[in-house]
């Protein structure tokens, strides 16, 4: 997943005054260039639980239930130093022991580090910065909206997997980034370190959009990706992204995988929308809706909500079964 720390100001009610702690997205009030020039203590705290319930009809199999928690950390020691740290873990469950033969919903419980780095510098402020950790080195978008029943589907082979590395990051504050990323872990002496760079580009013909270009090599194993990311003036994200793996595959007698992937998040977070194609395992169409119940939570209107989606997965290959999938569920945010 982008680590995703925006200019790290806040936005949010301030709990504490010997620390400041934030809850929700941390995003930058309109003075925040002031603000966090002055910011010297404050904990910017993000957490989701869900659970999803699933059926595939016509299948004969039984329901699905998909339980999951989410959660991210920014502790900001200065304008100039932090610690980031996001994970999560997804439970996945049939109810009276049905079985399925559905292989993207394996059971069982999964957990996913995302990153736990030391930043140094700010989006807001710093040209040059750093983070160094336990990270995916710099590579495309990696932005999924659906909710958990489809993310415990998703391939993370795309993205890289996790390491203790370095990424260097060049901003010229305006409209463009480049982030270059070097790991030796885990790597025998005679293989090379694992490299990434990530260039992102504003367009200025557009209000808020930015092109997304990267490449990869991680043993031998080369990545390229391109992607294309709008906002509109609402906050509704529209993203493309295509992403070529050159690795083979043996079961399916192939010498490269490819994805491509179209996505749309409301600003709001009520409605999203995925379109994937894994060119050698699955094609995919899912929608999904949230309905916010009223509640407030510290500032946060959007605390609890119902959620619905409907998708079909389409194999393309012999191994993985075609299946219409719907889900209900809940979700709570802090």
């Amino acid at each position: 997943m982008m680590i995703s720390w925006g200019a790290a100001g806040l936005g949010k009610q301030v709990l504490g005054s010997a620390f400041g702690l934030a809850l929700g997205v941390c995003q930058l009030p309109d003075d925040g260039v002031a603000y966090i020039r002055s910011m010297s203590g404050t904990a910017c705290v993000r957490a989701r639980a869900s659970e999803d319930v699933g059926v595939a009809p016509g299948s004969g199999e039984g329901a699905v239930k998909v339980v999951a928690g989410s959660g991210s950390i920014g502790i900001h020691f200065s304008p100039f130093l932090s610690i980031q740290a996001q994970g999560n873990v997804r439970g996945t469950s049939r109810f009276n022991g049905a079985e399925t033969g559905w292989s993207l919903l394996p059971e069982g419980i999964t957990r996913q580090f995302d990153h736990l780095v030391l930043r140094i510098g700010n989006p807001a402020l710093h040209s040059f910065r750093a983070t160094l950790g336990d990270q995916r080195l710099p590579f495309g978008i990696d932005a999924n909206p659906a909710d958990d029943l489809w993310l415990v589907a998703e391939d993370r082979i795309y993205w890289g997997s996790l390491t203790r590395g370095a990424v260097l990051t060049f901003d010229n504050l305006i409209d463009a980034e480049l982030d270059v990323g070097l790991s030796t872990e885990d790597l025998e002496e005679s293989s090379p370190p694992r490299l990434s760079a990530r260039l992102m580009y504003d367009l200025s013909f557009f209000e808020r959009a930015r092109l997304v270009m990267s490449i990869a090599e991680d043993s031998g194993v080369r990545r390229y990706g391109f992607g294309f990311i709008s906002t509109s003036r609402s906050g509704d994200v529209t993203q493309f992204e295509v992403v070529r793996l050159n690795a083979p595959d043996q079961v399916l007698d192939s010498g490269f995988r490819r994805l491509f992937r179209f996505a749309v998040d409301a600003a709001d977070r009520s409605w999203w929308f995925v379109y994937d194609e894994d060119r050698l395992r699955t094609q995919s169409v899912l929608a999904g809706y949230r309905y916010f119940l009223p509640s407030n939570i510290i500032g946060n209107s959007n605390s609890f909500a119902l959620r619905f989606s409907l998708g079909r997965v389409r194999s393309l290959n012999p191994v993985i079964k075609s299946r219409f999938i719907a889900s209900v569920g809940v979700e709570a945010n802090l």
